[in-house]
């Protein structure tokens, strides 16, 4: 009795794991896809930082030494300060991917053999969803259609 109920509770964890996960294959990939994504991004934000520095000093040497009106000193300000806006988001960013790209960077080894296993576990799966039986001593014939 004790052995059935625990085939039971097995069985039944793992049809839940199934129900809440669906494919194996699907998780890993988008896994995998989400840490090309933010390395991609981490690049990006990166860059941005970069962008918005020269135009900061762009803009901060037209204030200084442009020949400007009071209505374009006003549009320079504004469009410094929607620099400085934009800096602040690339480099929040930036920020937040940081850790990520750090243990991405040290581990890429890590991160190949997942897509390893990424392609061994559609492999398998894709043999469980093409099972055929061939029978070997007997003939079926006329027994199965």
């Amino acid at each position: 009795m004790g052995r059935r109920r625990l085939i039971l509770k097995g069985v039944f964890s793992c049809m839940q794991f199934r129900k809440q996960y669906g494919d194996v294959s699907e998780q890993l990939s988008e896994f995998l896809q989400f840490i090309r994504d933010a390395e991609q991004a981490y690049t990006e934000a990166f860059d941005g930082v970069n962008l918005e520095d020269k135009a900061t000093c762009d803009l901060l040497h037209v204030l200084e030494l442009g020949n400007i009106t009071y209505k374009e000193r006003n549009r320079v300000a504004t469009q410094l300060a929607n620099s400085r806006k934009n800096r602040r988001y690339y480099k929040d960013l930036r920020d937040e991917l940081e850790p990520l790209h750090k243990y991405y960077t040290e581990n890429k080894k890590v991160f190949n053999m997942l897509s390893e296993v990424l392609g061994a576990t559609r492999k398998q799966e894709k043999a469980h969803t093409d099972r055929n039986y061939k029978p070997r001593a007997i003939s079926l014939d006329g027994i199965v259609r």
